[in-house]
């Protein structure tokens, strides 16, 4: 779905003028979500002129202040994009009670694809809003952007050992093992642990 290199691994040359070739040939075929699905052609700035960094957390943690949103909802029937910080933070609910959602105005546009049912219920249907330990956190805070890669999003948290003394990489969480039952975007303490020790 996602290009899992850089910008700098898929073209040539790197400039805002043009025009453009891919820098391997296979990669035209392959599915992508467009750049232009969260990022709008004219900025209200000129672009930076050097690659960022995307191995230094700091520069990319998702509550560093922008200084110009660069993201948006991208309205093919009107042909515009609304900028992420000006779309409504959605209201998603658990059992009937209202979960904290992330003020991260990004994590407004994953939701537009992982949406929830009718009924704002959290982790249905593609929805993804992080509830039970990690409630209120941003998918930025795991997922990095471009590439959704969450290697190693752990540790940018976590000790590498957690307050109960197991390895956080290792718990038995769909981020270790896929098919494991407790999925990391919903996951409580008592998933794993007796709520009373000793029943």
């Amino acid at each position: 779905m996602y290009y899992d290199g850089t910008i700098e691994n898929l073209l040539t040359p790197i400039s805002n003028r043009g025009p453009w070739k891919l820098k391997q040939a296979e990669t035209a075929s392959l599915p992508v979500i467009p750049c232009l699905a969260c990022h709008p052609i004219h900025l209200e700035n000129e672009l930076l002129g050097h690659p960022g960094s995307f191995d230094d957390p700091a520069a990319i943690f998702y509550e560093k202040e922008e200084r110009n949103p660069l993201t948006g909802l991208y309205l093919r029937s009107d042909k515009m994009h609304l900028r992420a910080d000006m779309l409504r933070k959605p209201e998603i609910f658990e059992g009937g009670i209202s979960v904290l959602v992330s003020d991260d105005p990004i994590q407004r546009i994953c939701i537009q694809c992982h949406a929830t049912n009718w009924a704002h219920e959290a982790g249905s249907a593609d929805d993804r809003t992080p509830t039970g330990v990690h409630e209120g956190i941003s998918c930025r805070a795991c997922h990095r952007d471009h590439s959704n890669n969450a290697r190693n999003a752990c540790k940018n948290c976590h000790p590498a050992v957690s307050s109960c003394g197991l390895e956080v990489l290792t718990m038995n969480t769909s981020y270790f093992r896929r098919e494991s039952p407790n999925n990391i975007h919903s996951m409580k303490c008592t998933d794993c642990h007796d709520p009373i020790p000793g029943t």
